[in-house]
């Protein structure tokens, strides 16, 4: 028989934890006995997965504003007592070719996915309990990024380099990188136009970038939490990377796009995948 994560007293801080990944994370670590700080910009929504979770508090804040990030982690120390993990899983990444992305949309990349998480993934190191763990989602897509996602791919290289900078600068600070590829039941493809992802869909093809399969965002909360669980309780082993990606392959070359299309549906719909 399977044993439940373990997460009992642990104190656990999750920003972008109204949709996708981190609600399903959060949701998943108050049911291992953790108490839980559910943070995004909608109060609205994180109130949602609190009831959903049956417990947490809500602390809600934009981290493409810097007082917010500091704010984020005074609001969360001060109702929690403490902080032993943090997870940063807010991510946006709109689809469309780099010449057609303007500045404005790159900085909002950007200002969410790297500047926003490397200042308060930096506080939070300071201010970690000793043996805690400072994590973050990341993406497959680094060193192999999707045509029409190259900003997205981009920001998270860079926060992955801002990271390992980190990781010397805290030397006794544990600092986690999540790394996931396609995952149905995200909100990330909700503004997704459907005529540059016709466009992009054949790119995706021919460089073998687009998977067959995906994963769901219900069983991949679970599989984190049961996976970050036992590195907290064991806190002398580093633990630095890990990189969950659906099963089997790319894309087969000749796929009908329209069926594929049709088949992972749930990639743009978190309502129907049951997020």
């Amino acid at each position: 028989m399977a044993m439940a994560a373990d997460l009992s007293g642990a104190r656990v801080l999750v920003v972008g934890s109204s949709t996708g990944i981190g609600r399903s994370v959060g949701i998943e670590a108050v049911k291992a006995g953790a108490h839980v700080a559910f943070c995004a910009r909608s109060r609205d929504k994180l109130e949602d997965a609190v009831a959903e979770a049956g417990g947490g508090v809500v602390v809600a804040g934009d981290v493409r504003e810097p007082a917010d990030c500091t704010r984020i982690l005074d609001e969360t120390i001060a109702a929690l007592g403490g902080l032993d993990l943090v997870l940063f899983a807010t991510g946006v990444s709109p689809l469309m070719p780099m010449e057609e992305t303007s500045p404005q949309t790159l900085q909002d990349v950007f200002a969410t996915n790297t500047i926003g998480a490397l200042l308060l993934l930096t506080d939070a190191a300071s201010r970690l309990e000793p043996g805690g763990i400072v994590a973050y989602l990341g993406s497959d897509s680094v060193g192999a990024a999707y045509p029409g996602m190259v900003h997205y791919a981009a920001s998270k290289a860079a926060l992955d380099q801002g990271v390992d900078g980190l990781r010397m600068e805290f030397p006794d600070t544990r600092f986690l990188r999540i790394a996931v590829g396609p995952t149905a039941g995200t909100a990330i493809a909700l503004d997704y136009d459907p005529e540059i992802t016709a466009r992009m869909l054949p790119q995706m093809l021919r460089f073998a970038r687009g998977t067959e399969k995906f994963m769901m965002v219900g069983d991949l909360g679970e599989l984190i939490v049961e996976m970050v669980a036992p590195a907290l309780r064991h806190r002398d082993i580093e633990v630095e990377d890990i990189v969950i990606r659906p099963p089997g392959g790319p894309i087969p070359w000749g796929t009908d796009l329209g069926l594929q299309v049709e088949k992972n549906k749930a990639f743009t719909d978190p309502e129907g995948a049951g997020a």
